[in-house]
């Protein structure tokens, strides 16, 4: 059973495609962006709640922190966050892949 944690930072450049389409320059490639970000992240909150941290901090913290920050604040070997991330990424592909996205 997946359970849902929103604490999920927003990616920059999807600000600047919401930001395009309110105002109205926008193109197909602009929503497919769009969709697959929001599925990505949708998919990112279905996570456990360590593979949820690892990731956002990996892919969303502004600044991107090193693995040896990384390593602290989650309380994990330095040596095991890329293992990790492996495995998490094969986790949020098989979430994305329930969801329909399969090609990223």
């Amino acid at each position: 059973m997946f359970h849902q944690h929103r604490q999920v930072s927003l990616d920059p450049e999807t600000l600047y495609l919401d930001e395009q389409i309110s105002d109205g320059q926008h193109s197909e490639d602009d929503f497919l962006a769009l969709e697959s970000q929001t599925l990505v992240r949708a998919a990112l909150a279905l996570l456990d709640g360590p593979c949820q941290q690892l990731l956002t901090q990996l892919f969303y913290a502004e600044p991107r922190p090193s693995y040896t920050e990384i390593a602290s604040m989650l309380a994990l070997p330095e040596g095991s966050i890329g293992p990790t991330r492996a495995r998490c990424l094969e986790k949020l592909m098989r979430i994305l892949e329930k969801m329909g996205l399969s090609e990223m």
